[in-house]
């Protein structure tokens, strides 16, 4: 696991980081919900856990995504500074 994997792990167990689970597993509840009645309940768990780790990994690029983005924005003006 990585440096910024690593902060993302210390990151999840914040409040901020819970709010937004809940609030993610609000939509995609709400979106399987649509789909329940529609499904065997075989169909409807593997769509629910594609769903999931889809949101799960999503969640992880985006904070690395962000992080390394907001480390070269620190970075630039930094450099910009100093010149």
């Amino acid at each position: 696991m990585g440096k910024v994997e690593d902060i993302f792990e210390m990151m999840e167990a914040k409040d901020a980081f819970r709010q937004l689970d809940i609030r993610v597993t609000e939509e995609c509840e709400g979106y399987l919900g649509k789909l329940k009645d529609n499904l065997s309940s075989w169909e409807y768990e593997q769509v629910r856990d594609v769903v999931f780790s889809v949101s799960s990994i999503a969640k992880k690029a985006a904070f690395e995504i962000g992080f390394r983005e907001g480390i070269g924005l620190v970075l630039e003006c930094k450099n910009t500074e100093l010149s």
